[in-house]
């Protein structure tokens, strides 16, 4: 479900160890750069994750107003501003129909400043620090139950 672009930016981000993971950086490494195009291609080709059913509503609905407005005495954008466009970046990843826990565990990182490697990176870092744990699991919540388009690569 991710655009091959970012799947590229990421496999070069776990390769030089920018972006932490217990189990990317050592395949990423193997594989060496000259096999990373052919392997974000056949990734971006697989079929996009189906939105799951359920959540509790209000939850879901905080994430959502979260999505669209962002939290403005936080500092917080609208996550939807960067991650919800047709025509957003290829480097912006396609966060909609994650799973839940993996959304929580990515800005979890993002807010201990653990989590980057990409050259977008840092803004989500930003972004993540005006986050409190509810809204994380609001964002969670939100985002594992949507649908949205993917990244065209015409920016």
């Amino acid at each position: 479900g991710q655009s091959e672009a970012y799947l590229l930016e990421s496999l070069r981000a776990y390769a030089e160890e920018g972006r932490a993971s217990g189990l990317m950086s050592l395949p990423a490494i193997e594989a060496g750069p000259q096999f990373w195009p052919d392997l974000a291609k056949h990734f971006a080709a697989l079929p996009r994750m189906h939105p799951g059913g359920g959540g509790d509503p209000a939850l879901v609905r905080r994430g959502k107003e979260i999505a669209e407005r962002g939290v403005k005495e936080a500092s917080v954008p609208a996550c939807l501003g960067c991650h919800g466009r047709q025509d957003r970046s290829p480097l912006y990843p396609s966060i909609a129909g994650q799973p839940e826990r993996y959304i929580e565990a990515q800005l979890g990182l993002f807010r201990a400043g653990k989590r980057g490697g990409t050259r977008f990176g840092h803004l989500m870092a930003n972004a993540a620090k005006g986050l409190t744990d509810d809204d994380v699991r609001a964002l969670a919540a939100y985002f594992s139950l949507s649908a949205a388009p993917s990244a065209t690569g015409t920016r």
